[in-house]
């Protein structure tokens, strides 16, 4: 899969929210590195670790400024856009819908298996800046 492919294919799955389609984009052994959620092991964690957070935001924007490909490994500058409008899983508990609406430039690198399927993604995002947004910290 050419890189602009996935890179789009991948902004309009993550834009729906839709969970399921979400996980169809992984391996079933994929691991997925998060900054937020650390180090998640296979479609059953990652659902566990993505679903709330698609539950907890709607109008979700991932919108891709540039990617690159080299081989099997995809590299995307992003701006990721959305509002909290559910509950949020916190290391401290749920916190409550804020309404907020939080904006944070990322980088993500997936790599991807012969058959489109990605095996590893590195989220890269500064997890201080979304909390703060979101006035769960000052």
């Amino acid at each position: 899969m050419q890189a602009d492919a996935f890179v789009q294919k991948y902004a309009r799955v993550f834009n729906s929210g839709d969970v399921k389609a979400f996980l169809a984009l992984y391996a079933p052994e994929a691991v997925l590195r998060h900054p937020m959620l650390g180090a998640v092991h296979g479609r059953p964690a990652i659902e566990a670790a993505e679903g709330p957070m698609f539950s907890a935001f709607s109008a979700i924007e991932w919108t891709p400024v540039r990617a690159i490909a080299q081989g099997d490994v995809v590299a995307v500058q992003v701006t990721i856009a959305a509002t909290n409008t559910g509950p949020l899983p916190t290391p401290a508990g749920m916190a409550p819908a804020t309404q907020k609406r939080v904006r944070l430039e990322a980088a993500a690198f997936f790599r991807l298996a012969p058959d489109g399927l990605i095996l590893e993604e590195q989220r890269y995002m500064d997890a201080a800046q979304f909390a703060q947004q979101l006035g769960l910290v000052k």
